[in-house]
C-alpha cells in the first residue's frame, strides 16, 4: 500500500509470475504500515474546528432543561388531542384505563404535583399514592365527558408550569428538575398509549428533550440499581447503548 497504481501493477504482474515472492511482497506491505503510524502527521489545525463543527450541527448543542422538557410533551399530547373522536373516550388502552379515563390519571398526577409544589406535604409519589389519587380522581369525576378530562388535564398542566418556576423545595423527595423529567417521560409514554389506541406510529419527543431524557436516565441508573437490589461494588463496569434516530 506504498506504491502509486502504476507501480502496484508492476509488483501485481510480478508475482503473478513469480509467486513465490507473494510472502515478501507480504511483509513489505506490513513494514510499510509500521513505518507509516510511526510517522504520522500532525493533522491541519482546520481538521480539528472541522469535525466539531460538523459534530454540532448533527446533534444539538444542549439539552432541553427538565421544565422545558415537561412543556414540549405535554404540548405534544395537547396536539394529538386537538380535534379529538369523542366517540373514542372509551376506548381502552393497555394498561386497563380507557382514553379519557387515562387523561384522568394524568391529570390527577399533575394536580399532585401542583400541588406540592406549592406547599410540600408528602413523603413519596410511589405506585401506591398514584393508584390511590387515580382511584379518587376517577370517581370524583366520572360523570365527565372527554373534552372535560382534557381541560382537566389542561389545567392541572397550567398549575405546574406556573409553579415549577418558583418552587424552592424538595418534591417528595426529589428535586423539582425530577420530578420535571419524570412527568415529562410519563407523558411520553401516556402519548404512545393513546396512539396505540389510534393504531398511529409512535412518536418521539424532539432532539434536545430526548437528549435530556437520556441524560436523565443515564444518571438515575445506579440508584435504580441499588433501589432493586441489583448494585454492584466490584468494579463492574456497564454500558449503555442508544439506538435509532
Amino acid at each position: 500500500d506504498a506504491c502509486d497504481a502504476a507501480e502496484a501493477a508492476s509488483v501485481d504482474e510480478y508475482v503473478h509470475h513469480h509467486p513465490e515472492a507473494a510472502a515478501e511482497v507480504e511483509r513489505l506491505r506490513a513494514a510499510a504500515v509500521w513505518l507509516a503510524a510511526s510517522e504520522a502527521t500532525v493533522p491541519p489545525a482546520a481538521t480539528r474546528r472541522g469535525l466539531i463543527d460538523r459534530a454540532r450541527r448533527a446533534r444539538p448543542a444542549r439539552a432541553a432543561s427538565p421544565l422545558e422538557c415537561y412543556r414540549r410533551e405535554t404540548t405534544r399530547l395537547r396536539t394529538l388531542l386537538r380535534d379529538f373522536d369523542p366517540s373514542l373516550a372509551e376506548r381502552p388502552t393497555h394498561n386497563g384505563l380507557s382514553i379519557r379515563e387515562l387523561l384522568l390519571h394524568l391529570a390527577a398526577a399533575e394536580r399532585a404535583v401542583a400541588r406540592e409544589l406549592d406547599h410540600a406535604e408528602i413523603a413519596a409519589f410511589d405506585d401506591a399514592y398514584l393508584r390511590y389519587i387515580t382511584e379518587m380522581e376517577l370517581r370524583d369525576c366520572a360523570g365527565f365527558a372527554l373534552h372535560d378530562a382534557i381541560e382537566r388535564w389542561t389545567e392541572a398542566v397550567e398549575d405546574v408550569l406556573q409553579l415549577a418556576g418558583t418552587a424552592d423545595h424538595r418534591v417528595a423527595g426529589y428535586t423539582v428538575g425530577d420530578v420535571m423529567m419524570i412527568r415529562a417521560f410519563e407523558t411520553w409514554t401516556h402519548h404512545d398509549d393513546i396512539r396505540a389506541v389510534l393504531d398511529s406510529p409512535e412518536s418521539v419527543p424532539e432532539p434536545v428533550v430526548l437528549q435530556a431524557m437520556v441524560e436523565f436516565s443515564v444518571r438515575s441508573t445506579p440508584w435504580a440499581l441499588a433501589l432493586t437490589g441489583r448494585a454492584r461494588n466490584d468494579g463492574c463496569r456497564g454500558r449503555i447503548e442508544c439506538r435509532g434516530s
